[in-house]
């Protein structure tokens, strides 16, 4: 068994010349649950020997920020998105679990969670163990909303010049209309795809219209075993689907 933890890089955005409205680039990755062998992977990460800062999630629940206890002695590099979640200068590359069960065992972290870290738009990429093909899954908008419902569905198409560069995103629930991607790079590319037709936003940024949501990138095979089920929404008697997956 593993438990699911954010590996944060030093170069995740924002750094300085970066504002609110950048993407970040972020990167799940799984923990043993033997105490021993979660040490030696959490060294690995962090480049050396470990120690933990408490954070705060978004809606205030305590997590637990594993960094290089020498980091600054060293002079590894800053790492500016760990230093604004921890509200302190951290040095080096960190990884985020939940906190300790009072058991001294480290507890994982959930999808919502890690959306709740960011105040912008987030992607979220496997192990890289992990095998293709690769799908995009909408976990959804960027601003915490799901004006869509589709949150938890697949990527079926991209137009970006389409609507006057403003593009045309299509969803689905149906894993077999799914785009597939050979690798997780392709994905993030196609997340950063700039319209031809329409380079720069009127506020100056990149225009990128794929950023409006928080994605996460998973093998086409973790979802191979999912249930899609209807419920009703009597204040406007809309039937959405909500899919759950087998753990």
């Amino acid at each position: 068994m593993t438990l699911k933890a954010l590996f944060i890089p030093v170069d995740a955005k924002p750094e300085p010349g970066h504002d609110d409205t950048e993407e970040v680039g972020v990167h799940l990755v799984e923990l043993p649950e033997d105490t021993s062998e979660q040490v030696r992977m959490l060294q690995f990460y962090v480049e050396g020997w470990i120690e933990t800062v408490p954070i705060q999630g978004a809606k205030g629940e305590e997590l637990l920020m594993w960094v290089n206890e020498e980091g600054r002695v060293k002079g590894l590099a800053r790492n500016y998105m760990a230093s604004m979640l921890a509200h302190q200068v951290i040095a080096g590359p960190v990884v985020v679990t939940g906190p300790d069960d009072g058991d001294g065992n480290v507890t994982a972290l959930d999808q919502d969670t890690i959306l709740g870290l960011f105040g912008r738009p987030a992607v979220v990429v496997p192990p890289e163990s992990a095998v293709g093909p690769f799908v995009m899954v909408n976990m959804g908008d960027a601003d915490g909303l799901d004006r869509s419902g589709m949150r938890g569905g697949f990527l079926k198409s991209f137009d970006p010049e389409a609507h006057n560069g403003r593009g045309v995103v299509s969803w689905t629930r149906n894993l077999d209309e799914a785009r597939l991607f050979e690798t997780q790079t392709q994905v993030w590319s196609l997340w950063h795809t700039v319209p031809r037709n329409l380079a720069i936003r009127p506020d100056g940024r990149p225009n990128k219209p794929l950023t409006a949501w928080h994605i996460m990138v998973q093998p086409r095979s973790d979802f191979e075993g999912v249930q899609v089920l209807y419920r009703h929404i009597p204040e406007d008697g809309d039937h959405r689907k909500q899919a759950f997956r087998w753990n």
